[in-house]
């Protein structure tokens, strides 16, 4: 009697845990499937970025041609106007990429900061 209660017990133990092995393995494909469509998307969005800044880029380089070609200064104001062009260009955008990119500035802008010194202090909400 005692070894077909152990029995019964074993196969009622088995169908559960084959069934939380299911449910698990389930949950597992579900997430695959969503981190492989965020890497999709994020490739596809690096993709567009990439093609549009390449006709900027080309619309950039054949402004300033037409720029060069258009103004009637002498051959060394147009270098120095090109150069102050060029420094203004180069320092602009990496002035604003190293802002955007600051994690001190993301630590603020997400809360992250304050859960963090929350977490340090021992609070819990």
């Amino acid at each position: 009697m005692q070894k077909l209660i152990r029995l019964l017990f074993s196969f009622i133990l088995n169908r559960y845990r084959e069934t939380a092995v299911r449910m698990i393995k389930i949950k597992c494909a579900m997430f695959y499937v969503t981190v492989i469509k965020a890497l999709r998307l994020s490739i596809v969005g690096v993709i567009v970025a990439s093609v549009i800044f390449s006709f900027f880029t080309v619309g950039l380089l054949l402004l300033h041609g037409a720029l060069f070609a258009v103004l009637p200064w002498t051959m060394q104001k147009k270098l120095v106007f090109f150069i102050i062009l060029g420094l203004v260009y180069t320092l602009v955008p990496l002035i604003l990429f190293l802002t955007i990119t600051s994690e001190r500035l993301w630590m603020r802008a997400s809360g992250a900061s304050r859960m963090v010194d929350d977490a340090l202090k021992g609070k819990c909400d």
